[in-house]
């Protein structure tokens, strides 16, 4: 998972990561030294010998250099962890930003939630909470190994060829973890995309009565993620275990070895003594690091699921974006499949600049689907669409955001108020403007009664369909693009409203192009 993280990460949280690694390696081998101390200091106690200030002095130099060590590594791994959450989350965002549209229609939205709210921050945490224990796991163990030989290498061999066995029996509840951990991690996208459709449909949901299909769609997602954290849990519970059983196989060969040799005379009782109270620090840290390497697991899911994420092909970009000189739209041959669906087939028409069109079809015709290939949330699979004759891959994403506004027909609003949402089109606008893209929306009489500081709830919730409508025409209008395109405007509207969003749209194509989406011509 480390080499993940390198991978992954920006480069202030890799120097982040770097020294944690350094810190906890060097404090789990100041430890492993106070350890080994602890063999010629019982010794030279047991035994009555004048060296016993010397090797505890020893001791405690070590113990005070670890010590010092893990304040800093805890320092570091919080540092670390946060630098590294800073940096997941950046770039999921980023990415996310940059996605063509039609990944979204994938049914990802749990995914995407569970990785944004617990993956990344599980996975950010790992370095502080999981990577020091399994350092200490390895490095603590190997140095006692190490010096056991130069105490009886009998029983050091013992030791280091106990090593693969047991680097094998470690691997293996990463092995078990990350498989169970991936179902388990899927199964709570599950729910969560269930949960969010579930709050999303309560109307509908109520309408059908109780033990409708809804109810039954979260039940089924609820237990899946039972079943799986359950298997999960026993997964990793066997491996942990069979890793506990080998260690103390390990501990135990060692002391009969040790006994065995004490008496036949190759060892003395002093000897025996020490060196078993120092084996006993051998076993403790590959226990514990066994039983935190299944967060390694969970850690490396999530970070393959970003992979994943940064491997799907984005929106190209130009090196230098061009600049249309003036607003005219032309689609020419365009066809534009969702999945295996094709949803429009050599589109060809042209949009004179200071111009309002309505685009007119069924439902299912692909009128939407124009709209949201001119402002370039994705590519068509074949043929060019250019504003002012530029194609729109030559002028970039964010230049097209800049000359295109889409009001779509399911108007999304953010948790705030009135004056919020407006604002989201233009953070600089002044009250005027904002009053007047207001009554431009025929909004004013709303604001009137309610202020602008009126709550509109979480998407808008607080609000009428017809209300929403007109936030989302308002805020357009206030953004002032030289290219507007409106989704059924009026379809949510009285017809007094409407009479005022239709002037609306025919004075705006005196300075702008207005590109309307309609079932039917009124």
């Amino acid at each position: 998972m480390i080499r993940d993280l390198y991978a992954i990460v920006d480069k202030p949280a890799q120097r982040m990561l770097t020294m944690l690694l350094i810190a906890s390696t060097l404090a789990a081998a100041a430890q492993g030294i106070a350890f080994v101390g602890l063999f010629p200091f019982l010794t030279s106690f047991i035994s009555g010998d004048d060296a016993v200030s010397r090797w505890l002095m020893l001791i405690l130099i070590a113990t005070i250099i670890h010590a010092a060590l893990v304040l800093f590594t805890g320092f570091i791994g919080r540092a670390s962890s946060a630098a590294i959450l800073r940096s997941l989350l950046s770039m999921l965002g980023e990415r996310i930003s940059r996605l063509p549209l039609s990944y979204f229609r994938q049914g990802v939205d749990g995914s995407l939630a569970d990785m944004a709210s617990s993956g990344i921050g599980f996975a950010a945490a790992v370095p502080h909470v999981v990577v020091r224990p399994v350092i200490t796991g390895i490095v603590t163990p190997a140095v006692i190994a190490l010096a056991t030989c130069v105490i009886d290498w009998r029983i050091g061999i013992i030791m280091i060829g106990a090593a693969p066995l047991l680097w094998l029996a470690y691997r293996r509840i990463g092995a078990a973890s990350s498989e169970s951990d991936h179902h388990h991690t899927e199964a709570v996208a599950e729910v969560t995309t269930r949960l969010i459709e579930f709050t999303r449909s309560q109307s509908a949901i109520r309408a059908a009565g109780p033990n409708s299909i809804g109810d039954q769609v979260v039940d089924n997602a609820l237990q899946c993620q039972h079943d799986t954290f359950a298997q999960a849990t026993a997964t990793q519970g066997a491996a942990i275990g069979r890793l506990g059983s080998l260690v103390q196989a390990v501990f135990s060969a060692i002391v009969i070895v040790a006994v065995i040799i004490a008496l036949h005379g190759g060892m003395d009782y002093a000897t025996l003594v020490a060196l078993l109270i120092v084996v006993s620090c051998f076993t403790e840290p590959i226990v514990n690091a066994g039983a935190l390497s299944g967060g390694f697991s969970s850690g490396r899911n999530t970070l393959a699921e970003l992979r994943k994420l940064r491997e799907i092909p984005v929106l190209s970009e130009p090196n230098k974006p061009g600049t249309p000189t003036s607003h005219d739209v032309e689609f020419a041959g365009v066809d534009f499949h969702y999945g295996d669906s094709r949803i429009l087939s050599q589109i060809s028409f042209t949009v004179p600049e200071h111009s309002l069109v309505a685009v007119v079809g069924p439902s299912g015709a692909g009128k939407t689907t124009i709209m949201r290939l001119l402002s370039r949330f994705m590519d068509p699979d074949a043929g060019t669409i250019s504003i002012g004759g530029v194609p729109l891959p030559s002028i970039g994403t964010e230049q097209v955001n800049q000359l295109v506004t889409p009001v779509f027909q399911d108007t999304f609003l953010i948790e705030g108020t009135i004056r919020d949402n407006l604002l989201l089109a233009r953070p600089t606008a002044t009250d005027a403007e904002l009053q007047v893209a207001a009554t431009a929306a025929a909004l004013d009489g709303l604001i009137d009664k309610n202020g602008w500081n009126m709550d509109v709830g979480e998407g808008g919730s607080l609000l009428s369909g017809g209300e929403r409508q007109r936030v989302a025409i308002a805020r357009a209008l206030l953004k002032d693009s030289p290219i507007i395109t409106l989704d059924e405007p009026t379809s949510s509207l009285d017809a007094v409203t409407e009479r005022v969003i239709t002037d609306t749209m025919h004075a705006l194509r005196t300075d702008h192009t207005v590109i309307v989406v309609a079932h039917q011509l009124n």
